[in-house]
């Protein structure tokens, strides 16, 4: 079952965020090209709970608007599930493609 989730969210990611081809050189950022880090929202009890009543509607607006105001894309809901997975779960395809395009890079991966 992990499996599946993890196959549709990066079938998804590929799909919805542009091409999956990897870069074959990385350029070191020098510290002129580096952009001062910007404040990121807290998120609160509410807006996970927007968050996840819009995953729930498939509002993928609404989960952008959870999203940028500062809601956390790994919270985890009913049964320990994040949004990703209740969208994958609901065949939600546009809300799934908002939560991997929109969640901020720091919450992929392990915690």
């Amino acid at each position: 079952m992990r499996a599946a989730v993890l196959l549709a969210a990066v079938a998804l990611t590929a799909a919805a965020c542009g091409s999956a081809e990897v870069p074959e050189t990385y350029s070191t950022p020098v510290s002129s090209d580096v952009a001062s880090p910007v404040p990121t929202p807290v998120s609160t009890p509410e807006l996970e709970g927007a968050l996840f009543a819009a995953v729930r509607t498939g509002d993928a607006v609404r989960v952008r608007d959870a999203l940028a105001g500062g809601a956390d894309a790994e919270a985890r809901g009913a049964g320990g599930r994040t949004p990703l997975v209740e969208a994958t779960k609901a065949n939600a395809v546009a809300v799934a493609a908002a939560l991997i395009c929109t969640a901020p890079t720091d919450s992929v991966g392990p915690r």
